[in-house]
């Protein structure tokens, strides 16, 4: 019984991932972004990350998106995209709603409208991260 249970659950995971890996509409990714995203800007550019304890999301992203997914001693996976970053906050940005503000930024900084320490400043005024300066370079 024991032994049926197992494979049960094994198949159910399966069946779980495939479903989630299929591609994922934009509109998910944004609300999925919008609540455990983060934006980051560096002077080399833009790296934007998802970190889950559930691999499937992160995969999901990365097949969609592009980018990377690492997995941390913490147990947590990781996506990232460094490359193409900026076409992501293009493809998502109209589908946010809690970070639609430091999307604007992030593609006001892409079109050279604002400088990057200017792009810092609205951003940290915008979540209220006073730190944001080091955090982002950090990224």
């Amino acid at each position: 019984m024991k032994q049926a249970l197992a494979v049960d659950l094994r198949e159910a995971k399966r069946r779980c991932h495939e479903e989630i890996t299929t591609l994922i509409p934009v509109q998910y990714a944004a609300g999925f972004f919008d609540g455990d995203g983060c934006f980051g800007l560096s002077h080399r550019g833009h790296r934007h990350v998802v970190v889950q304890k559930y691999k499937p999301v992160c995969t999901a992203f990365q097949e969609v998106f592009g980018g990377y997914v690492n997995h941390r001693k913490t147990g947590h996976y990781v996506w990232e995209i460094n490359k193409g970053a900026a076409a992501f906050v293009k493809q998502i940005a109209h589908y946010l709603i809690g970070k639609s503000k430091q999307a604007e930024i992030i593609l006001k900084y892409d079109n050279m409208g604002i400088g990057l320490e200017d792009a810092r400043n609205q951003i940290k005024r915008l979540t209220g991260f006073h730190h944001s300066k080091a955090h982002l370079k950090k990224i």
